[in-house]
């Protein structure tokens, strides 16, 4: 398998970035919109974390919480 590091994966894409007090439902509806399945939470332009489809799928749907108050 060939290895790829990060800068190669991403080259040529918009990095789409959310702020730490969105909302579950808002991320969902971002990364719906623009057909995208990550996101990158910045904070000051520093990244502080990443939301994935398996980050709402398995902590916020599966776990009961409600999407229009998870951030």
């Amino acid at each position: 398998m060939m290895r790829k590091i990060v800068p190669d994966v991403i080259s040529g894409q918009t990095l789409v970035t959310v702020k730490p007090n969105d909302t579950a439902r808002g991320i969902a509806k971002l990364m719906h919109e623009s057909l995208i399945a990550a996101v990158l939470v910045t904070e000051s332009d520093a990244l502080v974390g990443i939301v994935t489809e398996r980050d709402m799928t398995t902590r916020v749907i599966a776990g009961g919480l409600d999407p229009d108050t998870t951030k």
